[in-house]
């Protein structure tokens, strides 16, 4: 009996053990990312700023449901893969040139880009579903974003290859 005490313990290390190095192993991409981000704050800043939103998003009890967030991480997603797509196939006519850096963003956001995403995040509420808003919004994201950019040359690089 006193063997099964003992054999209950080290489970119970082992579990500890083992959530403790998931919970690293999980905070050092976060960080990372984060870093990656912003890379004037530094690993060590943006790893402790990963750890504090993960506690902070440990004491929300819906966190568990998470079917609602990716909902909303999906609406939010295909919208900003419209924008990519069409931007990459129409105004980058399949070439990006990232080390001549000819791109222009405000402070860091193409606002074309970020205007139409929250366009089709709203459009997408209203699709009827048969119609698969993420595929349909996707798509008149994509050709917003495109025909805006090319109608105004000034708030893209879109002029820049002379289109």
């Amino acid at each position: 009996m006193r063997s099964f005490g003992s054999l209950k313990a080290l489970v119970r290390v082992l579990l500890c053990v083992d959530d403790w190095t998931i919970n690293v192993l999980n905070l050092y991409p976060g960080g990372l990312s984060l870093s990656n981000m912003f890379e004037r704050i530094g690993r060590f800043w943006t790893a402790l700023i990963a750890s504090l939103l993960g506690i902070a998003l440990s004491a929300v009890p819906d966190v568990i449901n998470y079917f609602k967030y990716i909902t909303v991480f999906g609406n939010v997603f295909a919208r900003v893969a419209g924008v990519l797509v069409f931007d990459y196939l129409f105004i980058r006519r399949l070439q990006i040139d990232v080390a001549a850096g000819p791109y222009r963003y405000y402070f860091g956001f193409n606002v074309i880009a970020v205007g139409w995403t929250g366009i089709g995040i709203v459009l997408c509420s209203s699709v009827i579903p048969s119609w698969v808003p993420a595929l349909m919004t996707s798509l008149v994201v994509g050709v917003g974003y495109t025909l805006t950019a090319l109608l105004l040359p000034g708030a893209t690089i879109a002029v820049w290859h002379k289109l």
